[in-house]
């Protein structure tokens, strides 16, 4: 599982919200 620095995958996820992190990811298109 890649989580490129900066993203908000990786900023969310740090706040222990990765489920959330992932919904906006999708949300935004800026996912995978």
């Amino acid at each position: 599982m890649l989580l490129p620095y900066g993203s908000k995958l990786y900023i969310v996820g740090q706040y222990d919200n990765i489920c959330y992190g992932y919904a906006i990811a999708a949300d935004t298109g800026d996912g995978m």
